[in-house]
């Protein structure tokens, strides 16, 4: 009789895991979601998400001014919470236009923390808008 001290329930687990971080091993547009209030911080990166939501942890930790999403924690008194409860990859390519819309979507429902005073209206983004069921 052949034993193992790994179940399938063990093995699943652990292949759940790992799938559920790969996610934040790659790179481009994500949102910082605040847990406190509506507000959304949308960035992009060309480091891992994973790298870059710790990079935001570490601002709010020794109060940086580097991170918008940091600041609106620490200005407004809000925690923060675990990476896998704050942050939506959204896209991973063509990161320029895909930050723009997602920062444009937030900044019209007065949900943007950042970049919302330098984001010019936008007529294709508009029409985009509008027909998003989002």
């Amino acid at each position: 009789m052949l034993k193992t001290r790994i179940n399938l329930s063990k093995s699943l687990n652990r292949n759940t895991d790992k799938l559920k971080h790969q996610k934040y091993q790659s790179n481009g547009v994500y949102q910082l979601w605040c847990q406190d209030c509506p507000l959304v911080c949308t960035g992009q990166t060309d480091r891992q998400f994973q790298i870059r939501f710790k990079e935001n942890a570490l601002a709010y930790k020794n109060n940086y001014s580097n991170s918008a999403y940091a600041q609106h924690l620490i200005n407004s008194g809000h925690s923060l919470y675990h990476m896998e409860d704050v942050m939506d990859i959204i896209f991973t390519i063509h990161l320029d236009a895909v930050e723009k819309y997602h920062i444009y979507r937030k900044t019209e429902k007065g949900m943007q923390v950042n970049d919302r005073n330098t984001f010019a209206k936008n007529k294709i983004i508009d029409m985009m808008v509008k027909h998003d069921p989002q």
